[in-house]
């Protein structure tokens, strides 16, 4: 669009120029141009040189910055393509419906119905594939007439806990909690029942469980 008038200009110029080495008309006012003003074919065919290399300018930057992007979206595809996937939910896991717990020491949970497992990092004992930040939720369901206390593990290490004291007025408890940690390849992170604490595990709807998933991995 921005070279039609130009050219169109270019060309009235070289009809002006063939008039006159005819000997029709000079080559200043033209017939043929059908306007009567001057034209300059020289001026109009160097201005259009100079157009054309603007153009031609600019189309070479527009195609370098096209490879740029393109070599950027095949990095963040390959990125993605390599980095971890990471991701899981568990249920604790029994044939029938029954109260677990009311031990006199803490004891490790383990979530045994495995719901997700992206990634096949989940175990007992989740070990994290690789350094990232990842969050954690659990959840716990049991009868009111006894306390309930859960608590998230990294190492030896008490993360995140949720408790519930034994209530007269109410028939069933629920608790839940979550937390994001930074973690590095060889910790673990596992679930504990409280000491003289009980939660119940069904077969059906797997009030309590255990999810976690990878956030990020860089970090740059």
């Amino acid at each position: 669009m921005i070279l039609l008038p130009v050219l169109g200009m270019a060309l009235l110029g070289l009809a002006c120029v063939s008039h006159a080495q005819n000997g029709a008309e000079p080559a200043s006012t033209c017939s043929a141009c059908s306007c009567g003003s001057e034209v300059n074919v020289y001026t109009e065919l160097r201005d259009l040189r100079a157009l054309v290399g603007e153009l031609s300018t600019k189309l070479t930057t527009t195609q370098e910055l096209l490879q740029q992007q393109s070599a950027a979206v095949a990095e963040l595809q390959r990125e993605n393509t390599e980095r971890p996937k990471v991701a899981f939910s568990a249920a604790l896991l029994s044939s029938e419906d029954k109260d677990y717990g009311l031990i006199n020491t803490e004891t490790n949970l383990v979530f045994g119905k495995v719901l997700t497992n992206v990634g096949n990092t989940y175990n007992p004992i989740t070990a994290p594939p690789v350094k990232g930040v990842y969050y954690f939720r659990f959840t716990g369901y049991a009868f009111a007439s006894q306390d309930m206390g859960l608590s998230i593990f990294k190492g030896n290490e008490r993360m995140m806990s949720a408790y519930e004291y034994k209530s007269s007025g109410d028939t069933t408890d629920v608790i839940s909690n979550g937390v994001t940690l930074l973690l590095e390849v060889g910790d673990v992170i596992y679930m504990r029942l409280w000491v003289n604490s009980w939660v119940r595990i069904d077969s059906r709807y797997d009030y309590s469980s255990f999810s976690g998933f990878l956030l990020f991995d860089r970090f740059t």
